[in-house]
């Protein structure tokens, strides 16, 4: 058996993983997990073992007709929910699209797509968009109409999302990388990079070409 301290409270345990709350109401056995499993934006989404309320162990119930735990002190559910995303498609002179090339480490790294983003909690949608085109591309644009709305499922290698692809106009700012992408680059439609990040991406690009009367791109 193991005694631990964390915020002035000690606690003891034989395995680390117990359900007696700190003065902030999370078990030791949550923090001593890895990281990877409870933060979504790496590894899945967060599933909790113990209620982030009480400290309780969650149990599997039926919840709004789908299993999924939830705590039977005081009814917290872990709701699984999608985070929301957003992109941007702005085309520059000689009607070519601007995409950037993924920096992620991972799967993703080297291949492209839209200048994207998540929103974030206090954030505007519209205002997200502007700031992720910001970030990425160095051009500054006024966000218009919504282009597209798609899901994307990434688990387990990240948090599934569900994403708004707006139109921009430029209004200014100069194209050159930044945040994490490695590159930033205009297309023509007809000649667009085969490796593209997100099968959503994949589809927003199809549309745009059928929008022009262009063939189908290929892509992977």
């Amino acid at each position: 058996m193991t005694l631990y301290r964390l915020g002035g409270a000690s606690v003891a345990s034989a395995d680390g993983a117990v359900s007696v709350p700190f003065p902030f109401p999370f078990p030791l056995g949550w923090f001593l997990r890895p990281r990877s499993i409870y933060m979504g934006a790496r590894v899945g989404y967060p599933v909790f073992k113990f209620c982030p309320l009480c400290a309780a162990a969650l149990i599997e119930a039926c919840v709004a007709g789908r299993e999924r735990l939830r705590c039977p002190t005081c009814d917290f559910v872990n709701y699984r929910n999608p985070a929301v995303g957003v992109a941007v498609i702005v085309f520059v002179p000689d009607d070519r699209v601007v995409l950037v090339r993924s920096g992620q480490t991972g799967y993703l790294h080297g291949q492209w797509c839209f200048p994207c983003g998540h929103v974030e909690y206090d954030e505007h949608v519209r205002e997200a968009a502007a700031r992720e085109l910001l970030e990425e591309t160095g051009l500054r644009a006024r966000i218009t109409e919504v282009y597209h709305v798609d899901s994307n499922f990434f688990e387990p290698w990240g948090r599934n999302s569900v994403g708004v692809w707006f139109r921009g106009e430029v209004t200014g700012g100069d194209l050159r990388a930044g945040d994490d992408a490695l590159e930033v680059e205009a297309f023509p439609l007809e000649r667009l990079p085969h490796k593209i990040c997100y099968k959503s991406d994949m589809r927003v690009l199809t549309k745009l070409c059928q929008d022009r009367d262009l063939p189908a791109p290929e892509l992977s």
